[in-house]
């Protein structure tokens, strides 16, 4: 410093005194401070223990040895006496006074959000679909079934005791050329209701087929492609992923956490999960590929579900909410997706 400076006018509390003093702060050529305090006259030296950061909005304070504390609103003039103004804090501080720089602010943070949500919720949506206990997923599968059988499906399967028997050596024949064994799988044949022909993947393994799905096919493997895309939802935890997804980052710690109870029945009744089920294009992508691999190594046509999927479309007077196969309906560049990986798994053979 060149010179004593200005003084800076601001207010002293004693050590232990609820009542200030006006004061006058020095700060001279030898960097000695000393207050001037403004009803005597009296002149005083004080060593500085503290120079609280700049903050927009908030009283500058020096506080001195004998805890006594000085208090000022003006936080240049304490930068240049006491040589602050290249201080982080000064420098935030007058950057948080900039219109460019509040801007910039809010668009990172923005982009930061945005990017949160779109690839850092997806990925750790990921790794907990793959930790979460198995006891969990099979809880919420009944929890869902409740659901699904009060608001959404008909009555019990109207299908006969031989056919569903069949559907059910099917499923088990299809399970085991999965080599999938880390989740229970179960088949449960119902009358489909308001959601028509169609199957859904629960995220304990559950895998619900409607009557009205088995009445459009035009052949087993019609209906076996459909289950063994069903068989690569629950394998690849797409169901619990996309819900995950969809309830955020405090559900999913709750339920890798073991957490079954209030939680979890709240959002159930509140009809979320329910309508979490529709997948998105990339999750339905997945599992035709998988299912493809399930249905060679089933000695099954891999492209028979396609043909299925082509005659269930929206308008057809059978789609719902929950009606993977009208959300996702098979189109030509997904037929040409699965024909490629078809080829590519049989090449050789």
């Amino acid at each position: 410093m060149n010179g004593t400076r200005d003084p800076i006018r601001g207010r002293y509390f004693a050590t232990g005194a609820s009542a200030s003093i006006d004061a006058e702060l020095t700060v001279d050529a030898v960097r000695q401070v000393s207050l001037r305090f403004a009803e005597t006259g009296e002149r005083r030296r004080f060593d500085v223990t503290r120079i609280s950061d700049r903050l927009a909005g908030v009283t500058r304070k020096v506080t001195f040895a004998d805890s006594s504390v000085f208090e000022t609103g003006d936080d240049d003039a304490v930068d240049a006496a006491f040589a602050k103004a290249r201080s982080f804090s000064s420098r935030l501080a007058r950057l948080e006074r900039s219109l460019a720089f509040a801007a910039v602010t809010a668009v990172v943070t923005l982009a930061l959000i945005v990017g949160v949500f779109r690839y850092g919720l997806p990925v750790a949506a990921h790794g907990a679909a793959y930790v979460t206990p198995v006891n969990v997923t099979q809880a919420m599968d009944t929890a869902l079934m409740q659901t699904l059988n009060n608001a959404v499906l008909g009555e019990m399967s109207r299908l006969d005791i031989t056919r569903a028997s069949s559907l059910h050596a099917m499923f088990d024949e299809l399970h085991e050329a999965s080599g999938f064994t880390d989740i229970p799988l179960r088949l449960v044949i119902r009358d489909g209701g308001r959601i028509g022909p169609n199957a859904l993947a629960l995220p304990g393994g559950t895998i619900v087929l409607t009557d009205q799905l088995v009445r459009r096919a035009r052949g087993d493997d019609e209906i076996a492609g459909v289950l063994a895309h069903e068989i690569a939802h629950v394998e690849l935890r797409h169901s619990l992923r996309q819900l995950y997804r969809v309830l955020g980052v405090g559900f999913m710690i709750a339920v890798v956490g073991g957490d079954t109870g209030q939680i979890f029945e709240d959002v159930v009744g509140m009809g979320v999960v329910a309508g979490s089920l529709s997948y998105s294009r990339a999750f339905e992508i997945e599992a035709d590929m998988r299912s493809a691999e399930i249905m060679i190594a089933a000695g099954r046509d891999p492209l028979a579900f396609l043909d299925l999927l082509d005659r269930i479309v929206p308008g057809s007077g059978e789609a719902s909410v929950l009606d993977m196969l009208s959300t996702h309906p098979a189109n030509d560049s997904r037929r040409e997706a699965v024909e490629r990986h078809v080829e590519t798994l049989t090449q050789g053979r």
